[in-house]
């Protein structure tokens, strides 16, 4: 369930870059306080009145990558999007893909479901808050939920925090309970309790490989598991593959 909030990030190799996104509950036209010498430009890019705004416009690098910005999200309960994979830099193509997002990610706000709030006539529920949504989630903001969860449990591992560890698998789990098999949730999980730089890779590509599986990208499902593999049989980063 989106709340409003939303770090949208891209991937390209290795790198992750993002921005911030917002939707106001105040709808207004962004046009009217553009000035007349960029109206040109913002007039061409998708959506000029649309409330859910990228800033920056073009998304920064993310210093400690995926796993950096999902604490982060988590620290200030902000959604987590991943919007894709660039296969290049261009800051025009760059700025399209990202106000595209932004708008996707507001339509999503927007339809939310604001009548599941129970009456005061009703009984209590036996399950958590936390848990109702997870029931009235889809699959992309259950992932997105995932990730948040994946990049405290990366950070708890690092800082041999145990009790935050078990805590936050267990979150984990309630999550992937609600999920089909096919994402293999209790895969990501043991990716994500090894530790090191190779639990890392393995976590970010365990978690993409859901984002995939969501937008029905099987092409780069295909790549992701080999490299899956490659780490598992230890040819990933800090553990080269052994000479024969």
């Amino acid at each position: 369930m989106a709340r409003g909030h939303a770090l949208l990030y891209f991937t390209h190799g290795d790198a992750v870059v993002a921005t911030y996104v917002v939707v106001p509950p105040i709808s207004f036209d962004l046009a009217k306080y553009v000035p007349p010498m960029l109206a040109g430009q913002i007039g061409a890019m998708p959506s000029p009145d649309a409330s859910g705004v990228p800033l920056p416009p073009v998304p920064e690098p993310i210093e400690g990558g995926l796993f950096a910005l999902m604490a982060l999200a988590e620290a200030r309960d902000d959604d987590v999007v991943g919007a894709g994979q660039l296969l290049d830099g261009a800051v025009e193509r760059l700025l399209m893909a990202t106000a595209e997002a932004a708008r996707s990610y507001t339509a999503l706000y927007r339809q939310r479901d604001l009548r599941s709030e129970p009456s005061q006539a009703e009984p209590a529920s036996s399950l958590s808050v936390d848990e109702v949504l997870l029931d009235l989630m889809g699959d992309q903001d259950r992932i997105a939920e995932l990730a948040r969860r994946l990049g405290v449990l990366r950070y708890a591992i690092a800082g041999n925090d145990s009790a935050a560890r078990d805590e936050t698998v267990g979150a984990i789990r309630r999550i992937g309970a609600r999920m089909a098999a096919k994402y293999r949730v209790e895969a990501l999980i043991e990716a994500a309790l090894i530790p090191g730089p190779r639990g890392d890779d393995l976590a970010r590509l365990h978690i993409d490989r859901c984002y995939r599986l969501a937008a029905e990208d099987y092409a780069a499902i295909i790549d992701i598991e080999a490299r899956i593999r490659d780490l598992e049989n230890g040819a990933g980063r800090g553990h080269p593959t052994p000479s024969a």
